[in-house]
């Protein structure tokens, strides 16, 4: 294997740099945008202004008219502390970033974790020859993770919870900047003058779904034809008297888009496919001859099937190895009947309970097309996360009821609900390198 030649500097002076041209985001008069790749993170040019009194403070990097500070993950507070006119007496200026998970439960206890602890000393007497400035710069950067016990964890976004009732669960993440200005000592005192000024900022680490939504109609069609494109969760309703052998359990299919993690402003669509005998989805879909009257505040039309978006939150006890538990209605959806449609038509009709043979061996199946979201509560919903003891899901939540039987004849069916784990993130999906026009 040879050697490799020495390198020898060369004689001549190396040519000065050109200078750095000036680079703007936007196109110059000249110029023509071909490609852009859209941020989830846009630049914020807001400037947001607490004045405390004994100080001011200023953030720069904000939305305008913003009523609190926020910021994403690894933010970084830039700011300044604008100090009172007469600075001869601080002898030390610090800032403190602080987050903290307060959980509290029935069953559990009461349990609190730091999740960010960061302090810089802006200014301190031992250091200078002069009185302090009234203006300091501060740069503080939010972190990444965060540790609970052994293990470690994303920072949890700003998150506030209450259950009451039994099991209670109480549970909040929140940060705050704290200003400590020390003065000199008292006089019949032997610790400074400690003033502590103190912002709640929040806390919403953007995120985007790895995929989009498939933009075909939901059908079973479609869903048959690309299943890669959905996800299927599956389920049973089960009868009451399965010794009986005239009803039989009705098996249920549902199935939505395959990525499961989707944008919190997304609308969701869903299909339902309900397979079963013919006796079974009769009593699921049709009243009874003998029902009562349908309720007239009630839509005609009311579907068996009703579809929500459940938040749960659970705190777990390592010690105890329990788990306390609970859960909210966060979003709501709508499903209609799809074709084809099923005649249900026959002679047993008119008895409830004794269908003939024919209609409990004949095999049919019922589907329902529709859509969930989060709603109005969109844009200030918080992202299921999990911090520590506090597990923070969401979850496609299908309920399926059976109509209002007569009362001397109960429903052969069970109500059942099902629910399906799903993410929601911050941002709608967005396509890297769509050109911009």
């Amino acid at each position: 294997m040879e050697d490799l030649p020495l390198y020898e500097p060369p004689t001549h002076p190396a040519a000065l740099p050109e200078p750095i041209p000036d680079y703007s985001p936007e196109p110059a008069p000249d110029e023509v945008r071909l490609i852009a790749r859209r941020s989830t993170q846009s630049s914020l040019t807001g400037v947001f202004t607490n004045a405390f009194g004994a100080a001011t403070l200023v953030l720069l990097g904000q939305e305008d008219g913003a009523e609190i500070p926020s910021y994403g993950r690894q933010g970084t507070l830039k700011g300044t502390i604008i100090l009172e006119k007469d600075t001869s007496s601080i002898c030390q200026v610090a800032v403190k970033l602080h987050g903290c998970l307060d959980v509290s439960t029935s069953d559990v206890g009461t349990s609190k974790t730091t999740t960010v602890n960061v302090v810089e000393t802006l200014w301190s007497s031992e250091n200078a020859s002069q009185s302090c400035p009234d203006r300091l710069e501060f740069a503080l950067t939010l972190p990444k993770m965060f540790k609970h016990g052994d293990d470690e964890h994303p920072l949890p976004p700003s998150y506030q919870s209450r259950f009451t009732g039994m099991p209670f669960i109480t549970a909040q993440s929140t940060y705050a900047l704290e200003i400590v200005i020390s003065k000199g000592r008292r006089k019949l005192g032997i610790l400074p003058n400690t003033k502590r000024l103190q912002q709640r900022i929040e806390y919403r680490p953007e995120s985007c779904p790895p995929r989009p939504i498939s933009s075909t109609p939901c059908s079973f069609t479609s869903i048959k034809t690309m299943p890669e494109e959905w996800y299927q969760s599956s389920f049973t309703m089960k009868q009451r008297r399965p010794q009986d052998n005239l009803f039989s359990h009705i098996h249920c299919q549902v199935f939505i888009p395959a990525v499961r993690i989707y944008g919190r402003a997304d609308t969701i669509p869903v299909h339902i496919q309900l397979t079963g005998a013919l006796a079974s989805l009769r009593c699921l879909v049709l009243l009874g001859p003998d029902s009562p009257p349908p309720d007239p505040t009630e839509p005609q039309s009311k579907s068996p099937i009703n579809i929500f978006i459940m938040r749960a939150v659970a705190v777990h006890n390592i010690c105890k190895g329990t788990t306390t538990s609970r859960a909210q209605r966060v979003g709501t959806g709508l499903v209609r009947a799809a074709p084809p449609i099923v005649d249900f038509e026959c002679s047993c009709t008119t008895n409830w309970a004794l269908p003939c043979r024919g209609c409990c061996d004949e095999v049919v199946a019922l589907d329902w097309e529709g859509e969930v979201s989060l709603g109005e509560q969109a844009r200030e919903a918080v992202v299921g996360f999990v911090a520590g003891a506090l597990n923070v899901k969401d979850l496609i939540t299908i309920e399926i009821t059976p109509p209002k039987a007569a009362k001397t004849c109960a429903s052969p069916l069970v109500p059942v609900q099902h629910g399906i784990p799903i993410r929601f993130v911050t941002q709608s999906y967005v396509q890297e390198d769509e050109p911009v026009f």
